[in-house]
């Protein structure tokens, strides 16, 4: 998925890297805006933001699931676990409270264990605890607010969710010039080694 910087000793995003990482950060980001700028939010848009989530992360799948041997199955958990957390949320908003701390727990462990399995792998590893660590900690403290102010979740939830929008901004941000660069400096090695294999 990616390849080694030998200069720095860490890995160099693939130049199309970028793009779904930015797209998970856009539909952080929108979620997060939409708690901040709506104060009567409907609970359903919670549900709504798991399952746009699971398509960002089934995305990031399908760029990444033949560089990084083992991830696609780590992938695929945590878009069925969104997903039908998502669904659940929407088709019954009396338990959405506990299905949305739930699917942030499960999601964010699946991301910390796709951070340590594969941080040496790729630049996705250091991104994946950040965000699988907000995710995790945002889900227990929904839990733990669980009997308190039915805004208090989803206030939460958003919180976490710009934080992870602005994360993965600037590393979508990063992977883009970086996967730049490491292609051109690919390209011109490879044309200063003319019959060179």
């Amino acid at each position: 998925m990616t390849s080694n910087n030998a200069q720095v000793g860490r890995p160099t995003p693939e130049p199309g890297l970028w793009r779904p990482v930015l797209l998970r950060s856009l539909v952080a980001l929108a979620f997060g805006l939409l708690t901040v700028f709506w104060p009567d939010v409907p609970a359903a848009a919670a549900g709504v933001y798991l399952l746009l989530t699971a398509a960002a992360v089934l995305v990031l799948n399908m760029s990444v699931r033949h560089g990084l041997q083992g991830s696609g199955l780590l992938l695929r958990i945590e878009c069925i676990v969104l997903a039908v957390c998502g669904l659940v949320s929407l088709l019954a908003p009396g338990a959405s409270t506990l299905i949305i701390g739930l699917a942030l727990v499960l999601s964010g462990g699946l991301e910390i264990l796709l951070g340590f399995k594969f941080r040496q792998q790729t630049v996705l590893g250091r991104d994946w605890l950040i965000t699988g660590t907000i995710a995790a900690v945002a889900g227990i403290l929904i839990f733990a607010l669980a009997n308190g102010s039915p805004r208090a979740p989803l206030g939460v939830m958003g919180g976490s969710a710009v934080i992870i929008g602005v994360a993965l901004i600037l590393a979508a941000l990063t992977y883009r010039t970086d996967g730049s660069r490491g292609a051109a400096s690919t390209l011109s090695s490879e044309q200063s080694l003319p019959g060179v294999e």
